[in-house]
């Protein structure tokens, strides 16, 4: 990625599970969502189509889907 990346989020995130769940959308490539799932042991990435990955505009991803 380079300095001039513009991204955007929307997800979850669970203080007492220690959980996170984000659907990012790169401006420079509205039809694509990198789907990032972060726990206490585990990070996990999948570049999935941006229906899938949440739908929404690039400018204002919809959350990711559930379940993970």
């Amino acid at each position: 990625m380079g300095t001039d990346t513009n991204l955007r989020g929307a997800g979850w995130l669970s203080w007492t599970t220690r959980t996170a769940y984000l659907a990012v959308a790169d401006l420079g490539v509205p039809d694509r969502r990198t789907l990032l799932w972060r726990d206490a042991t585990t990070l996990a990435r999948a570049d999935v189509p941006a229906p899938t990955g949440g739908g929404g505009t690039a400018e204002t991803p919809g959350r990711p889907p559930m379940p993970p």
